[in-house]
């Protein structure tokens, strides 16, 4: 007897599609991943910045947000986040799926984001 059905998803599984924009400030090769500024990889913390500090922040607030995207963001030209596009259930009607619909995703019940 199988757990996951032909397309392997569990059975009655919900599957929820989302996009948008994240935030992430984290140091990239070749330094090292605990570097809290960032030296010679193509990410790094500029003046008057806080340190990377390696968090995943899928709606993050947007005075964290750097120029072009913060200004961007302000005109309505560009949405940072992530919110839900859909709701399936796979062969079933998915009962309530509208009110999740344009919701915000977290990973975590933090206000922080996610460590990496």
């Amino acid at each position: 007897m199988s757990s996951t059905a032909p397309n392997g998803q569990a059975p009655g599984a919900l599957v929820i599609g989302f996009e948008g924009w994240f935030l992430v400030r984290l140091t990239t090769d070749p330094d090292p991943t605990n570097d809290p500024r960032g030296v010679s990889g193509y990410t790094l913390a500029v003046a008057g910045e806080a340190d990377l500090d390696n968090w995943i922040r899928l709606n993050p607030p947007l005075d964290l947000v750097r120029e072009p995207g913060r200004a961007l963001a302000q005109t309505g030209r560009m949405k940072v986040g992530v919110r839900v596009t859909s709701v399936t259930q796979p062969g079933r009607r998915v009962d309530g799926a509208e009110a999740l619909m344009g919701g915000p995703v977290e990973l975590l019940p933090s206000s922080r984001g996610v460590p990496m």
